[in-house]
This record gives structure tokens, sequence and C-alpha cells, in this order.
């Protein structure tokens, strides 16, 4: 009996410091209040278009978030989803300098429709220390697992966290009715990449250092699954401005300089298309 009571203790023990080690609020989408769910920010409008609603069951737990463009007015209605802790949208406390965000997804994606997952961290100040975001365009029927490397552009003690998903077709020609993503267990971690099953797809990881840099950038791509890759370097309207890669490749480190002597100072976009989707970093050009 003693070692039954022990071993319940335990493991009640242990899920309560695996949750507290989490700080995103509300990470697994169990609680709503009058349709929205509780410490994330979302737009529905009801009686014209609820595009956001709460599905069961989730991948644990009985709920999981989903988010569809509806019409409304003959227009598409998207619902961006936001993490929050007050009304002022400043995103929630954090009290470390995670590493790396851990969320799993569904999407079904109609016509060009991708789905962006975006974070950002900041210090008390407000001041950004890390954005990162990755753009997913290939669906997924089952809860697939997205690990996005949480890099640090600045130094500094990591305060308050944002994170954010939504719809949107890159070329600008409007959103899909019908679109959707399913996202449940968002998690910030300082683990690594794993997937959660054999053949879910890896996201390329990317860095870029010196970043500010001037004349030449070098980039480090880690690939872990073998297929067609781009890396190109965009500047703010979505334009490409120089092309350093595009070719198959197979998994590995692979070390890429990118020559941007004649592009003007600010701030740019590094993408990577790969067959699991597209990762991105921010550039800062100093010349």
């Amino acid at each position: 009996m003693k070692t039954i009571l022990f071993t319940l203790v335990f493991f009640l023990f242990a899920s309560i410091l695996a949750t507290a080690q989490n700080p995103v609020p509300n990470p697994g989408f169990e609680n709503w209040t009058d349709g929205n769910p509780n410490h994330w920010f979302i737009i529905n409008l009801p009686g014209i278009g609820v595009p956001v609603t709460e599905v069961t069951p989730g991948r644990t737990g009985g709920k999981a978030l989903k988010s569809e463009v509806v019409e409304v007015f003959g227009n598409p209605l998207l619902s961006p989803l936001q993490s929050h802790t007050d009304e002022n949208l400043n995103g929630f406390p954090v009290e470390q300098n995670y590493t790396n965000l851990r969320l799993y997804y569904q999407f079904n994606p109609m016509g060009g429709d991708d789905l962006k997952v975006a974070i950002l961290v900041s210090d008390e100040k407000g001041f950004p220390l890390s954005g990162d975001e990755v753009v997913i365009s290939e669906a997924a029927a089952n809860f697939t697992e997205l690990n996005i490397p949480i890099i640090y552009d600045f130094p500094g003690e990591a305060a308050r966290c944002i994170i954010s998903m939504v719809i949107e077709d890159v070329s600008l020609e409007g959103e899909d009715v019908g679109s959707y993503f399913i996202v449940d267990d968002v998690e910030l971690n300082n683990g690594g990449a794993t997937p959660t099953s054999e053949g879910s797809p890896y996201l390329p990881n990317v860095r870029v250092f010196p970043n500010p840099c001037a004349a030449t950038a070098n980039i480090t791509l880690t690939v872990e699954d073998g297929g067609h890759y781009s890396v190109g370097i965009f500047d703010l309207q979505g334009r490409e401005v120089v092309r350093v890669l595009d070719e198959n490749m197979h998994g590995g480190i692979y070390e890429l300089k990118a020559d941007l002597h004649h592009l003007q100072a600010g701030t740019y976009v590094c993408k990577v298309a790969s067959p699991a989707g597209i990762s991105t970093v921010k550039l800062i050009i100093n010349q």
C-alpha cells in the first residue's frame, strides 16, 4: 500500500512540475469562456461569423482549438490566434530564455493558403530579443509536431512572450474559405526538435551570422530530410533580392554564404523552402 501511495504521489508531483515548467497559459485549450479560449486573442463575431471554435477530442485532454476561414458578407473572415494574459495583448510572462517552441497542429489548406506560426520574446522593457516564424504549406490530416528553435538576436533576460498563428495567402490573392488549422498542446521548453512518430516532417533549421551583418552573411542550414531546398533573402515587401541556394540536398549541415554588398541597410528575411514547409529568420544589414 505504501509503495502504491508513493507511486501515485510521485506521478502527481511530476505532473504538477511539468505543468509549472510550461509558462504558456491554457496551452491545451481546455478552458473557454463564452466561446472564446481563455488567455488567447481571437476574432469571433457571434451571429455574423465565428471562425474559431473548440473541437473534441484534442491530441491530449478533451479539447483543441480550430480556426477556419469563413465567409462573411461575401468575403473571407479569418481569425489570428495570439496568446495574452491581459487586455493589452502584451503576451504572457516568462522567467527564463526558452530555446524551443513546440506545438501540435493539423492543417487543411485551400487554394494557396499557408499557415504561419510566429513567436516573439521581449525583455521587461518590451525590447524584442527574438522573433522567429515558420510558414507551413503542406496539409497535415493528423496532429503533427512542430518545433521552432528560438534564436535570440540580442542579449537580455526574457520577460514576456507572444505566440501567434494565422492562415494567410502569401500571393496576396486572399485567403480561401474552408482553410483551417487545429492546434493543441503549445509548449515552451529547452529541448530539441524531435518528431513524435516516424515520418513526421522536420522544418529546416537556419541560422544567420553575424547578425547584423554587412556585405556578407554566413548561413548555417541543418537539413534532416532529403529533397529540394531553396534559400533566399527577401525584403519586407516579399521580393526576393538574393538567391543563395536552389537544389536537391541530403540530410546534413551546410555552410552557405550570401553576397549582400548591393543591398541597402535595413531589415530583410532569410527564407528556406523545403519539402516540409518554410523556415524564416530576420536579417539586419548594416552597410
